[in-house]
């Protein structure tokens, strides 16, 4: 399943709300990024966000067949993904796409986990961590040879990010605060953002991302403040104002006594799905009253591009889906993105526009591969003007 078509399970799905207090207090003194959809960019293509862009096809093998990648990690030399619920593995490919090896494995034993809901890495211990379902840390080396388990006794967590000395943030699974930070011992535990209520208090997707000088970014859906991790503490970083489609601590706290299911609480209010920080562009996957926009702001020129997604041709890969961004990789500057190879092939069969240059790599490309290969990823350098 592709990501485009993720969307609206991630949408019923992963949306929750944590305190808007803060945005609210220091949106003012934020660094702002507009988000006006009535300047949504009329007819848009992929090409009017991407200035360049790469194919990484993942290699096929038997033990590295990928049903979905949930997250993706490079470092210089190679690629880790992860793919929660297909396989339930985390695999190891080559910057150049060769299938290495996979991180632990599936079952009982040591170095086997039931159900990996994120893994992250942290280069200067050399380390790989896995969250396995909530509860422990399973911990190998780079290579994937297992170190040690570290059980989770006093929380839960569905996500996890390592910071500066090997200190851990953690997204919060059970009813208490959602962000919790501890040392490398899982303990002298902190905690940020009170619980608000179970009706919304969802899992998120990419909760967290980790910019060029190795900083985590920490964002949250139903709230229009990007924070970012500075001694152990969420410092907000800066504000998305969504304009006319704002919402207020009010309009959350009236639809929380209601107890609003998550379907009206998408179609009223606005957020951010994803946010992808390179050198000198932000892109953001955001919902505004329920529908699915992209947007590029640059850092340069201080303008952002904003397109419904929905309506965004991808002149790029021609798939008839457009997608959302999995990951960044800081080595290129470059923001990934995934490829269905099967929607691949049926866009190539399927063609019937010019021989763009576009279409010309595509088929370049298609024929190296079989339309039941593992995905491609895409690696595509965001334009810093606009």
């Amino acid at each position: 399943m592709t990501h485009s078509l993720k969307f609206i399970s991630i949408i019923l799905l992963v949306l929750f709300i944590f305190s808007c207090k803060n945005s609210e207090e220091t949106a003012q003194d934020l660094y702002s990024i507009k988000i006006d959809i009535n300047k949504s960019k009329p007819e848009p293509k992929y090409s009017d966000f991407i200035e360049n862009y790469d194919f990484v096809p993942l290699q096929t093998k038997k033990e590295s067949l990928i049903g979905n990648v949930d997250k993706v990690i490079t470092t210089k030399n190679d690629i880790y993904m992860l793919d929660i619920f297909s396989t339930k593995s985390v695999f190891k490919f080559s910057r150049k796409g060769e299938f290495v090896s996979k991180i632990g494995f599936l079952g009982d034993g040591p170095g086997g986990y039931t159900l990996p809901l994120d893994f992250e890495i942290d280069l200067n211990q050399e380390k790989i961590f896995v969250l396995d379902n909530g509860v422990r840390l399973c911990v190998y080396d780079l290579d994937g040879s297992f170190i040690e388990n570290k059980p989770l006794s006093s929380f839960t967590a569905n996500r996890v990010a390592v910071l500066d000395k090997g200190d851990l943030a953690w997204l919060q699974g059970g009813i208490e605060d959602k962000l919790l930070v501890t040392n490398n011992e899982l303990k002298n535990i902190q905690s940020f953002f009170s619980y608000r209520s179970q009706e919304i208090e969802i899992i998120p997707s990419q909760t967290f991302q980790k910019t060029k000088n190795n900083q985590i970014v920490f964002r949250q859906n139903f709230n229009d403040t990007v924070y970012v991790m500075d001694n152990k503490r969420p410092v907000p970083k800066l504000y998305l104002d969504f304009q006319n489609a704002k919402f207020t601590n009010k309009n959350l706290e009236e639809a929380i006594s209601k107890k609003s299911p998550f379907q009206s609480l998408v179609a009223e209010f606005s957020g951010s799905n994803g946010f992808f920080e390179v050198n000198n562009a932000y892109l953001i996957s955001a919902f505004v009253r329920g529908k699915p926009y992209l947007v590029a702001h640059s850092k340069k020129t201080n303008n952002t591009l904003i397109a419904a997604l929905q309506q965004i041709e991808n002149d790029i890969t021609i798939e008839k889906q457009t997608s959302y961004p999995i990951g960044i990789d800081h080595y290129t500057d470059s923001v990934i993105f995934l490829v269905s190879t099967q929607s691949l092939f049926r866009a190539i069969d399927n063609y019937k526009g010019e021989n763009t240059t576009y279409f010309n790599r595509l088929k370049e490309l298609s024929k190296t591969m079989d339309k039941d290969d593992n995905p491609i990823l895409l690696f595509a350098k965001i334009k810093d003007e606009f």
